[in-house]
C-alpha cells in the first residue's frame, strides 16, 4: 500500500496480516518513489504479478476557482 498519509497507512496495515502487506509513504506520481517501493515488494515477496491503483484525490471547488496547484493534485495521480 502506498498512500501519502503515513498515519492512516499505519492505521490502515495494522489490522491487516504483517506478512501481507508493504506499505510506503510517498506519491505515486514520483517514479523514484514508486520504483523503490516495487524493489522493496519485489525483495519481500518475489515476484509482483499484479497492481490495483485506486489513487484519487478530489478538491471541494470547481475547477474555475481551483487554483494551479489544486488542478495539479487532482489531475497529476490519474
Amino acid at each position: 500500500m502506498a498512500n501519502m498519509n503515513a498515519a492512516g497507512l499505519e492505521t490502515t496495515s495494522a489490522a491487516l496480516a504483517p506478512d501481507c502487506v508493504l506499505t510506503g509513504a510517498g506519491d505515486v506520481a514520483d517514479p523514484d518513489f514508486v520504483e523503490d517501493l516495487v524493489a522493496q515488494a519485489s525483495s519481500r515477496f518475489g515476484v509482483v504479478d499484479g497492481l490495483v491503483n485506486t489513487v484519487s484525490i478530489t478538491r471541494p471547488a470547481m475547477i474555475d476557482k481551483m487554483t494551479l496547484l489544486q488542478w495539479d493534485q487532482v489531475i497529476r495521480p490519474h
